[in-house]
């Protein structure tokens, strides 16, 4: 939503390639897969913290690909721990 109302556009396609970080925002923010819990505090948390990631990343001249590994990567430690 904040996507298609920051280009003032929207398509069914908008959001496509933010699932594994959308993905890794929900387990970090402390939501279980199984359901039922979960708070709203946590996601925000994590949305900041991805950004953040993110934008340094990119200041940084780092691939996107690289980034995708990063965000994968704190995806499997998530899960593991």
């Amino acid at each position: 939503m904040f996507l298609s109302s920051r280009i003032r556009h929207d398509t069914a396609n908008l959001a496509t390639g933010f699932e594994i970080e959308i993905i890794t925002i929900v387990i970090l923010g402390g939501v279980v897969m199984t359901g039922g819990k979960g708070n709203v505090g946590g996601g925000s948390d994590n949305v900041f913290l991805s950004r953040t990631l993110r934008y340094g990343l990119g200041l940084n001249n780092v691939p996107g690909q690289y980034m995708l590994v990063i965000t994968g990567s704190l995806l499997i430690i998530s899960i593991i721990t």
